[in-house]
């Protein structure tokens, strides 16, 4: 971790607030020994979830923001180490998630399109408004990636909005947490049932195949249950005092059949969002597993080399 938030010619993106790995990148980028080149570490954050944010309202003229904790339920104080932060005001209040579509959307237009569909590529039928926004890309497209330590249930519709909306690829620290664990059972899980009735039924297309892919999804459900009930109970947010309370979920507005929704009806929209990465871009999911009793510690940039070329090849 230290190696990437020191690197100068990255820019660095997280949520911003000083909790969790957003903290501990801030902490390291502030021990950047050469002051001439600073790291751009961006934090993205909804507004309404900002600590003191009132202190912030003000136009044409710096602030101070002291702000360094809060035990306030919904919101956090910013990572002081930042360099620069970008706020989404969705006009709610303490309610985590609003900065989620926007991170992804400017994340895919800082890349260029680097993880563009080949097929997009190869017959230029663009109307002239779109024609125009692709002659705005960069020359030379930029590679991005998201990086995924732990995460709680935003972090799961955080991955979704970029793997499958925004074609950016992803690599978990498997052994850290959470969505990173989730993620990391739900491939393996998907990759052995896959290849088991692949290597039965062929490669074409069937009715039974069809039924081997509904199978696997079912398979999937049950035997992440566990790790679906975690992440959706104990939700997001800061945790100051290292308790295990229920928190938000991004699964709260979402509607049921049910006129109150319950801790099911989470987990069920959770799993569809991991499924969906799975099914549609497995090829830009990767696992770094921590687990591993191998005395030799994970090559981070080789891993990060080898998402980026495996999305190339979507």
């Amino acid at each position: 971790m230290k190696l990437i938030s020191t690197d100068h010619s990255a820019w660095i993106i997280t949520g911003g607030t000083n909790t969790g790995i957003m903290k501990l990148v801030g902490e390291i980028v502030q021990q950047n020994p050469d002051r001439s080149r600073p790291i751009h570490l961006i934090g993205i954050a909804t507004w309404g979830c900002v600590s003191g944010v009132e202190q912030l309202a003000v136009r044409g003229s710096n602030v101070v923001y002291p702000k360094s904790h809060s035990n306030a339920s919904g919101e956090a104080p910013l990572e002081p180490n930042h360099s620069e932060f970008i706020f989404i005001d969705d006009g709610t209040a303490r309610k985590y998630g609003g900065e989620i579509e926007f991170r992804a959307q400017l994340t895919q237009a800082i890349s260029g399109g680097f993880f563009a569909p080949r097929s997009a590529c190869s017959v230029n039928m663009e109307t002239p408004s779109k024609a125009a926004s692709q002659s705005s890309r960069p020359e030379k497209p930029v590679p991005v990636i998201l990086l995924v330590v732990e995460g709680g249930p935003f972090t799961v519709k955080t991955v979704h909005e970029a793997v499958v909306q925004n074609n950016i690829p992803v690599v978990f620290f498997e052994g850290t947490g959470r969505c990173c664990n989730l993620f990391a059972k739900a491939v393996r899980l998907y990759d052995d049932n896959r290849r088991n009735f692949e290597d039965t039924e062929g490669a074409s297309p069937s009715n039974s195949m069809i039924k081997n892919y509904d199978e696997l999804k079912n398979k999937l459900r049950e035997r992440l249950t566990k790790e679906l009930d975690e992440i959706t109970h104990l939700g997001d947010g800061p945790n100051i005092n290292g308790d295990r309370t229920p928190r938000q979920t991004p699964f709260q507005d979402v509607p049921t059949t049910n006129e109150r929704k319950t801790p099911t009806d989470d987990s069920s929209v959770c799993f569809e969002l991991v499924y969906a990465c799975i099914d549609k871009r497995r090829n830009f999911l990767n696992i770094v597993s921590l687990n591993s009793q191998s005395p030799v510690e994970p090559d981070i940039d080789l891993v990060i080399l080898t998402a980026l070329l495996k999305g190339k090849r979507y």
